[in-house]
């Protein structure tokens, strides 16, 4: 157990004593990267089951006792740090036995075949024994064009209203985690990415519905007032004609059987689970401050995007019931003096009068996440909600006849 590795270690916590009254820095202080293997799965299961890379440096530091001069030290020239970069390494070979995944950039989370390793001489004999084959690079992983069209409106929105083409890619590569080998993949001839291509056409559709506008002067976009209007992605959706039925085929009702599921989970879980969809969407630092009996949940978080942190005061609320006017009141009313910005999560609706509401000249915006919205981001983010592609033969019949 880590308790018994960090007994056997207990010379090295002298010697951290000793730089710490010395000053002096030793790098072979710090673990190896195959000593932080099993302690990476413990501090994962202890944030709750998933965690940024930051939250995963720092609470291994707490947890191993290795002094705040020692996690300073550099690998090569930086910016990495020593341990930051042995960190990384330990993930690597326990995502490739399964015991880790990384389904959005800079999250981590331990699998169920990682809470069951028992100790670390197990989990070192399964990485021993286990080949290390190169990860392909799958270009079905990039968002489509349709996946993109909402997120440009918003990250616009939060770029001030105007942003040039190299901002919004940008930023839109890091609101979406996109892994930068993606970002690589050419597009057809290779003068543009695949991702650039599609955030091309995600603009192109925008500016169709005139939701943004292009000043071909300087190379700026700049977003509408029917941009600044429109509530939410499945109205977006259906002013350029790809709706749900568009989207998704498969005409199996999965989002309803998912939002009975959602609305019936153990109010414990169903925290446990808002947590986790806010730290893969970039949030830190969360705080949930109350719960409720109505299924309500309350609390903060900080959401940074590029050099920009906004303070975030969010509710979640697991109802049927549509939500209307006054409940976005109330959220923006204790939003005083906590919060620069508002978010209003539902397994239900929201009336009219409340998305008006949310977008109120001379108030602060707060953000609405429907419930469909949310089955689509539990799906885009694969928290228990998978896709799979099923092949479809299908014969030629002129191809025959015609012999």
């Amino acid at each position: 157990m880590l308790k018994d590795w960090l007994t056997s270690n207990q010379s090295d916590r002298q010697d951290n004593a000793h730089l710490r009254r010395t000053g002096s820095v030793n790098k072979a202080l710090l673990p190896t990267t195959r000593q932080l293997q099993w302690p990476t799965l413990k501090v994962l299961e202890g944030l709750g089951g998933s965690a940024s890379i930051e939250q995963i440096a720092s609470a291994l530091a707490e947890f191993l006792s290795i002094p705040e001069e020692v996690t300073r030290i550099l690998h090569g020239n930086g910016p990495e740090t020593e341990l930051e970069y042995r960190a990384a390494w330990a993930r690597t070979y326990l995502k490739k036995i399964g015991a880790v995944e990384n389904p959005s950039r800079g999250i981590w989370r331990i699998t169920d075949r990682g809470r069951k390793i028992p100790d670390e001489r197990t989990l070192l004999a399964i990485i021993k024994n286990s080949p290390q084959p190169p990860e392909p690079i799958n270009p079905d992983e990039l968002p489509t064009t349709d996946q993109l069209v909402w997120p440009t409106l918003t990250s616009l929105k939060n770029l001030g209203g105007a942003a040039t083409i190299k901002q919004l890619s940008q930023t839109l590569a890091q609101v979406l985690r996109i892994r930068p080998e993606l970002l690589r993949i050419p597009h057809g001839d290779g003068s543009l990415s695949e991702f650039n291509y599609r955030a091309l056409c995600a603009r192109t559709s925008l500016k169709s519905v005139s939701a943004i506008v292009e000043d071909a002067s300087n190379g700026m976009w700049h977003i509408a007032d029917i941009g600044r209007q429109i509530p939410d992605e499945a109205t977006l959706l259906k002013m350029l004609g790809c709706g749900e039925n568009k989207r998704d085929k498969d005409g199996n009702g999965w989002r309803e059987e998912l939002l009975n599921l959602l609305r019936n989970m153990k109010h414990q879980s169903f925290v446990s689970l808002c947590k986790q969809v806010l730290i893969e969407s970039g949030f830190r630092q969360i705080e949930v401050t109350s719960r409720t009996g109505n299924g309500d949940i309350l609390g903060s978080g900080i959401l940074r995007i590029n050099l920009i942190s906004f303070h975030i005061l969010f509710q979640f609320r697991r109802s049927a019931t549509p939500i209307d006017s006054a409940e976005i009141r109330d959220l923006r009313g204790a939003m005083v003096g906590r919060a620069e910005k508002g978010l209003f999560v539902t397994t239900g609706k929201f009336t009219d009068s409340a998305s008006k509401e949310a977008i109120r000249d001379g108030a602060p915006v707060i953000d609405l996440i429907s419930g469909i919205e949310l089955c689509n981001h539990l799906r885009d983010l694969k928290l228990g909600v998978s896709t799979r592609t099923v092949s479809v033969i299908e014969i030629d019949t002129e191809y025959f006849t015609d012999q």
